[in-house]
């Protein structure tokens, strides 16, 4: 079937090759979930979204974006310089962000009304510097093709974020043993990269030099003046949605949501991340090529759908006896959220792939505006229903807010044309 829908042959097996090293990879901490739930409660995984947001929020700003540059530039020299520029700007970022903490670290935790955060936020510049390292490298290494190497890359980051995790819960460490965990995972997956990566970027030492950063930074200064923006507002999503909940209800429902999501986004982990990378190297040679996108993206759509309406319908009529059976009883409230979530979440699982179209087409300020309106309708569902002091109808209403804006995009995507001056050089 997977030959039938992708006649590209090179497209198909850099797919399976991402795909079944994230299969592995999301398989670890799957098969480690029903021990990390009963070592952390609730309320510690409800703390440790609390972090997980303030770390998206840096990890989406540690190289400006500039790492999604890497994919596009026909030559070599420009490609590495980009890289370059990526490793220097998370250098400086990290610098800035401890100094900011160390200069406010007793005001922050009561500026944002999160006390948990004085025990955490020194934890946060050491993940940015690993996963920008990490994500500059990622798409350096999808440029070149080393899809293998990045499927083990992903193998060690939740291999090492699993047993990090365990080992410092059993030993009393709270929460704070998940945020380590997490920290060591993305050490790990960079560690990887680079040592993949360092032979090839030797040889193309000679190229780097300040004056082609400067040009190159000028050439995608979009990435920074559009996509780092919509990359923030992105998590942002996430970062208000995860206050919002605190703020209405209970650190039990807000841990609950976050396992609930962890859970659900393996499926999105283990094929629709696999998918994008491919699919942004596949689509930004088309596009390089003045070809346009709609049979690829018609053939993602499909696939996708086709894995992912069985498993998200299972979710919505068995995920509360399931979550209780697997993780335990304290985890049945994750299960019931699962439920209401799951339709949104099919939608999303479709859609992840062809999200790149946004980045291959220069399309970076509809992307934006796209971002901004789910941002209000995730917002305005937790609100009404915190008012309401309703949280299964907070859920329902995020589910079909943010479901109905996909629908739209998916349809918007496929009919996005070919701007033959996006060609890159």
């Amino acid at each position: 079937m997977l030959r039938s829908l992708f006649p590209q042959t090179d497209f198909l097996r850099n797919v399976l090759t991402l795909l079944s090293g994230t299969v592995l990879a999301q398989a670890i901490p799957i098969l480690l979930s029903p021990v990390l739930s009963r070592i952390y409660s609730p309320e510690e995984f409800g703390i440790f979204a609390i972090f997980s947001s303030f770390a998206a929020a840096f990890a989406a700003i540690a190289t400006f974006r500039y790492e999604l540059a890497i994919m596009l530039p026909e030559k070599e020299s420009s490609a590495v310089n980009l890289l370059r520029l990526s490793f220097i700007i998370t250098v400086l970022l990290t610098a800035l962000s401890f100094l900011f903490i160390l200069l406010f670290s007793h005001q922050l935790p009561v500026w944002l009304s999160t006390p948990e955060l004085s025990q955490m936020q020194f934890y946060l510049p050491l993940f940015l510097l690993f996963a920008g390292g990490a994500q500059a490298l990622n798409y350096w290494l999808s440029r070149q093709k080393k899809f293998r190497l990045l499927a083990a890359g992903k193998v060690s980051q939740t291999g090492i974020t699993g047993m990090v995790s365990i080992g410092l819960g059993i030993n009393g460490f709270s929460s704070l043993g998940l945020i380590i965990g997490s920290i060591a995972g993305q050490f790990a997956a960079l560690s990887i990269y680079f040592a993949g990566a360092w032979k090839k970027l030797t040889t193309l030492e000679h190229f780097v030099s300040r004056k082609l950063m400067q040009e190159n930074f000028r050439t995608y200064k979009t990435f920074i003046t559009v996509n780092t923006p919509h990359a923030l507002l992105g998590v942002l999503q996430d970062i208000l949605v995860i206050f919002l909940l605190n703020y209405f209800f209970s650190k039990s429902l807000l841990g609950s949501y976050a396992f609930a999501f962890r859970i659900l986004k393996v499926p999105a982990a283990l094929i629709g991340a696999a998918m994008f990378q491919v699919y942004f190297q596949k689509a930004s040679t088309l596009v390089a090529d003045g070809k346009k996108l709609q049979s690829l993206t018609k053939s993602v759509y499909v696939q996708m759908s086709l894995v992912g309406v069985p498993i998200f319908t299972a979710l919505a009529f068995f995920a509360p006896p399931l979550f209780s059976w697997i993780f335990g009883a304290s985890w049945r409230e994750a299960g019931e959220i699962s439920q209401l979530l799951s339709p949104w979440l099919l939608l999303n699982f479709i859609f992840s792939p062809v999200a790149a179209i946004t980045i291959v087409l220069n399309k970076q300020q509809w992307a934006m505006r796209f971002a901004l309106v789910d941002t209000l309708l995730r917002c305005a569902a937790i609100i009404i229903g915190g008012r309401m002091g309703n949280a299964q109808l907070a859920f329902v209403l995020l589910s079909l807010g943010s479901g109905s804006l996909l629908l739209y995009a998916l349809y918007r995507f496929y009919y996005l044309p070919v701007n033959v001056e996006n060609k890159t050089t």
